[in-house]
């Protein structure tokens, strides 16, 4: 129905609008050497209210949307040692912080996660892709 598909519309102009605003904030990082390429990035976003309620709901979805490692809301964002900051230019209310993902690099996804390491079968691989081996094997 006609109203379905223009609230689905409204929600993905919404996240391509998000995720925009996110790549020029790790375009900056990259051009000040703060990370190397997208999946070297964690992102913090800060933002409250109904922005703050979206941003939640879609976390992983915008995470694959950047292709970054990581992507997690904060209450506050504070400048640091290796932390990119920037505000949103068209999307009013939500801060941005980009720094280096921690962990080590999952050899099939590329992501860099803590939990790669952490399984004695499948020592290369993050819990994701461990979980997608298995299935994969049963």
């Amino acid at each position: 129905d006609i109203a379905s598909d223009k609230k689905l519309d409204d929600r993905w102009e919404r996240l391509l609008q998000i995720r925009g605003e996110i790549t020029r904030v790790l375009e900056a990082a990259r051009r000040d050497k703060v990370i190397g390429l997208s999946l070297d990035a964690a992102v913090l976003l800060e933002a409250g209210g109904e922005l703050g309620d979206f941003l939640a709901e879609n976390l992983e979805l915008i995470k694959e949307l950047c292709i970054v490692s990581s992507l997690q809301m904060v209450d506050r964002l504070e400048k640091g040692e290796g932390m990119e900051i920037g505000m949103a230019e068209d999307v009013e209310g939500m801060t941005i912080g980009v720094r280096p993902a921690t962990g080590a690099k999952c050899e099939r996804c590329w992501v860099i996660e803590d939990s790669v390491g952490r399984d004695d079968e499948h020592p290369t691989l993050c819990a994701r892709c461990c979980d997608v081996v298995r299935s994969l094997s049963s």
